[in-house]
């Protein structure tokens, strides 16, 4: 089951007026006279928690897969570069502030 956006901020499937033409609509309506009594309604904000909680731990877990899957691709592709105490090495200076030309700024810093 695919979670919406709509699902996941309001809590809910959208109503969509066709879907109550054709009796498609949800169980549990919160315009529905028949959910006037307390407990109706309780059980209701029960039932709709616990499937808001649900469609964001499904979100948490596509995401941490997501996460992994892209971590080891670019594990694949890093190249770790072995430095020692006391190398002297050049940093990058991506930063030219502003009104600076590119071209009449050094790129580096160093070496340090």
């Amino acid at each position: 089951m695919a979670d919406t956006p709509f699902l996941l901020y309001f809590g809910r499937d959208p109503r969509v007026p066709i879907l109550n033409e054709l009796g498609d609509a949800s169980r549990l309506d919160v315009n529905s006279t028949t959910t006037t009594t307390t407990a109706t309604m309780d059980t209701f904000k029960e039932h709709m928690f616990i499937q808001l909680y649900q469609a964001i731990q499904r979100c948490y877990k596509i995401h941490d897969e997501q996460h992994e899957r892209y971590k080891a691709y670019y594990d694949q592709k890093a190249t770790e570069i072995p430095l020692k105490v006391r190398d002297r090495v050049y940093i990058m200076k991506p930063n030219l502030g502003r009104n600076k030309s590119r071209a009449l700024t050094p790129g580096y810093v160093g070496p340090l």
